[in-house]
């Protein structure tokens, strides 16, 4: 469109979650995140491909620019630049050229108008797992203040298990923390982990080599590798709860963890590996069973609602939540736990029987962190956790060397 907002025109449909747009030095292309990898498109809306099918680097963002035709951007964490493709045989490729290693994460590379340098922020990542004291009314170290999101206790409460940040290593260990046992290696990076009802197994979700994210199982004692739990399935899979029988899985079909243009939600039948969409669920993700298995809770695709679904009678309900992020279940299934981000941040509580919103905890000050910048989680006595963020960030200038 016009700078004043004239003459908007649809481009294209993407088909998925967009975000970094750039436009090329002669006008000609834009580059743009589809899903956490690049992708590319002429003006006019033709030659939707994406950038670099097959590159194994996933979490590709913040793409940029130079006037001189390189485009720089971000893979995992360190920034990479693109020269012009070149023809060979019928298709052009182009080979992305490392530029940064190490453990400073990069993002927002902008190249200098003379090509000369490249302005970037840079941050060490480190957190410190907190848990609220409701005596003190302030958030205290937990489990040694340890590097962890994603934090789990399975359901006899002997057990946790919980992904490090930044490296994202899924660990088990005993409730107190004593005995750790590693049960992945990079580049695996589990996200929504979800224990079985029986402690002997955990799902979670990571990205495939296709760059969809599907949902993993993997037995806790670490005796086998991940395995995909559909592994014929092509769509995306993320947001999966263990039903409290053990028999199912529930899971979202949203391309990016929670945030996408659509989604349903879907049961998998462990014993026959059928899966079924929920009645009405489109629209919906983040779906977490209830702990008596009568009931399922559900964030709608803008995040300012949540439903929930009676299995009994088949019937959907709303929740005056506000917005809502990381939902979680209380112990006794009377209360749901979230992040309210507007108008102020606040860990909140609403009671599922009628509805009534409580405040837990007010946010402001609270620095957060972990790989989707904040994450909530419930200890075993419904004690609210967080990843309190003790990384730096700064911006740099860093003087390109051509050789």
């Amino acid at each position: 469109m016009r700078r004043d907002g004239t003459d908007a025109l649809r481009i294209v449909a993407a088909g998925g979650y967009v975000s970094y747009i750039a436009w090329s030095p002669d006008g000609q292309t834009i580059r743009f995140s589809r899903d956490g990898l690049l992708w590319e498109v002429s003006k006019d809306g033709s030659n939707l491909r994406q950038l670099l099918p097959g590159w194994p680097h996933a979490n590709q963002w913040s793409g940029r620019w130079a006037g001189d035709g390189r485009f720089f951007f971000v893979a995992d964490g360190q920034i990479w630049f693109l020269g012009e493709r070149r023809r060979i045989g019928s298709e052009f490729v182009a080979k992305p050229v490392q530029l940064t290693n190490g453990p400073t994460v990069w993002d927002r590379p902008v190249p200098s108008q003379d090509g000369k340098k490249i302005f970037a922020s840079g941050s060490t990542r480190r957190g410190e797992l907190m848990r609220f004291d409701a005596g003190s009314s302030m958030f205290q170290p937990f489990l040694d203040g340890i590097s962890a999101e994603f934090v789990r206790f399975s359901r006899n409460g002997k057990s946790v298990a919980y992904v490090t940040y930044p490296e994202g290593i899924l660990w088990r260990a005993n409730a107190d923390g004593s005995n750790p046992l590693k049960l992945t290696e990079a580049p695996v990076y589990p996200k929504s982990i979800s224990w079985s009802p029986d402690g002997s197994q955990i799902c979670f979700v990571d990205r495939t080599a296709e760059g969809v994210y599907a949902i993993f199982v993997i037995l806790s004692d670490g005796s086998e590798k991940p395995r995909r739990l559909l592994p014929d399935d092509r769509q995306a899979e993320t947001d999966p709860s263990w039903s409290p029988d053990g028999k199912q899985i529930i899971f979202s079909t949203s391309p990016n963890v929670g945030a996408s243009a659509k989604s349903d939600l879907r049961t998998v039948d462990l014993g026959t590996g059928k899966t079924t969409v929920l009645p009405a669920s489109e629209g919906l993700v983040v779906p977490h069973w209830s702990p008596d298995g009568k009931k399922i809770a559900a964030v709608t695709l803008d995040v300012m609602g949540m439903k929930l679904f009676d299995i009994a009678s088949g019937r959907w309900t709303n929740l005056d939540t506000g917005s809502v992020a990381f939902p979680e279940w209380s112990s006794d299934g009377q209360w749901i736990y979230y992040i309210k981000w507007t108008p102020d941040s606040a860990v909140v509580r609403v009671r599922t029987q009628d509805g009534k919103r409580e405040p837990v905890i007010d946010l402001k000050g609270v620095r957060c962190t972990g790989v989707f910048s904040i994450w909530l989680g419930l200890d075993p006595t419904d004690a609210p956790m967080m990843l309190r963020d003790v990384g730096t960030e700064d911006i740099y200038s860093l003087t390109l060397d051509s050789k």
